[in-house]
């Protein structure tokens, strides 16, 4: 009786163990996956901002819950654009289910439907990346981006749906260029997702750009700083001969990591159409400074 309780026991523990194996196998793959794209959308949030001060993105030196964090918005639009796709996924299978789509000119109609979709998104899909590549992203070539990606999701769900209802017809002339335009599902799948990384990469450096832009022509939210130096630094300063250091003030800290205070000279006019080479920004060795002193 004693060792039927305790093999019981056994296989009970034994159970639960593979049950939360099996539960942190199975979470740790969707986590791994989305703080991988968190970083990489934080990253190019940060570098985007950097670079539009004109600063090198490797200086970008964060930590990866303060590169997750900067992704945050990047990451809502992926949660957003995920519900999306579900929701038009089961919208066409409900009607597929619903409607019966056995003769050949219902199939043939939603052939065409399948050839518009693909078309639409190609078409749109080329023009928005042609412009994001050679031109300043702006809201609307973004939403053009957006509008090829959903397009090119409700081609795949189609395609996918049209071939389960006429797999004996592939052969057949009107299905020809379907076969060739559509291989499978799950190329269509993998390209969508690849596309709609980099639209959200490309959301990131409209938005990067955007908050360095805004903080260059109107700073007054930006912390204000005084370094304090006993060596001279390419900024303009003054001598304090009562502490025998040098003093640099009116600047306004951008960003700061562990080896380096990155500031903005204040303008001596504040105004939203001040010249972007008009500013001047500098990265000092915080090796260099005495102390330094923060204040809004």
């Amino acid at each position: 009786m004693t060792e039927s309780i305790a093999e019981t026991k056994n296989n009970t523990s034994s159970g639960i163990d593979k049950l939360a194996s099996e539960i942190a196998r199975t979470a740790l793959v969707p986590t791994a996956l989305v703080s991988t794209l968190g970083y990489f959308l934080g990253w190019s949030v940060n570098a985007a901002y950097y670079l539009t001060f004109g600063l090198s993105p490797s200086f970008v030196q964060k930590s990866v819950p303060e590169i997750l964090t900067s992704a945050w918005i990047e990451l809502a639009i992926g949660a957003l654009g995920l519900v999306v796709g579900v929701a038009i996924y089961r919208v066409i299978g409900s009607w597929f289910q619903k409607e019966n789509l056995k003769s050949r000119r219902q199939q043939v109609s939603l052939l065409l439907s399948f050839f518009l979709a693909f078309g639409l998104s190609t078409i749109s899909g080329l023009i928005s990346l042609y412009i994001l590549l050679q031109y300043r992203i702006r809201l609307r070539y973004l939403a053009l981006t957006a509008i090829s990606i959903i397009l090119l999701w409700i081609a795949s769900v189609l395609g996918n749906h049209l071939y389960s209802i006429a797999r004996e017809k592939m052969n057949t002339k009107p299905f020809l260029l379907y076969r060739f335009l559509f291989p499978s599902f799950y190329v269509y799948f993998i390209i969508t997702i690849l596309a709609s990384i980099f639209f959200l990469s490309r959301v990131g450096i409209w938005r990067g750009v955007t908050l360095a832009e805004r903080d260059i022509s109107d700073n007054s939210h930006l912390p204000n700083v005084i370094l304090y130096s006993q060596k001279l630094l390419p900024i303009q300063g003054r001598y304090d001969i009562t502490s025998g250091l040098y003093v640099y003030e009116d600047l306004k800290l951008i960003d700061s990591n562990d080896m380096y205070m990155f500031v903005l000279e204040k303008p001596l006019i504040q105004s939203n159409s001040l010249a972007f080479n008009n500013i001047h920004v500098y990265v000092v060795s915080k090796e260099k400074l005495i102390m330094f002193q923060l204040s809004r």
